[in-house]
């Protein structure tokens, strides 16, 4: 809190590791990820990265949903698998929802760590189950 004792650190740091950047304002921007710290709290979101996302999903994804997956989300069957262009369309979105939630989205990880399983044919239940995950948090 006390700003001397802020610039000894800052100081000690780049004595030896070199000069960095510095933010001491309540937004800052890291690896992708928004921090913002406003009364005792701290907020992270990734709203860019998110809407990316969202918008990479070449069919409308922006309903609400009440969970971060479906109730039949770990159930399979045999149905048709998706063609070229739909398959890579879906490795991107589950690729940017994987580094989302490792970072801001914890409630998505089980969701996405289940789509990440379905990478090398993924079939038309995977493509409904990604449009069921919620997006309404940024």
């Amino acid at each position: 809190m006390n700003p001397k004792v802020v610039d000894y650190v800052i100081e000690k740091i780049e004595k030896k590791f070199g000069k960095m950047s510095q933010t001491r304002e309540e937004d800052h921007d890291f690896l992708g990820m928004n921090i913002t710290f406003k009364r005792g709290k701290v907020k992270v979101g990734m709203k860019k990265h998110i809407l990316k996302a969202i918008n990479t999903f070449s069919e409308d994804i922006t309903r609400d949903a009440a969970t971060p997956a479906t109730s039949y989300l770990f159930k399979t069957r045999e149905v048709d698998k998706l063609d070229e262009k739909k398959a890579e369309n879906f490795h991107s979105v589950v690729a940017s929802l994987l580094f989302i939630s490792r970072r801001c989205r914890l409630d998505i990880q089980i969701a996405v760590a289940f789509l990440c399983t379905q990478g090398s044919e993924p079939d038309l239940d995977d493509w409904n189950k990604i449009s069921t995950i919620p997006t309404q948090y940024y």
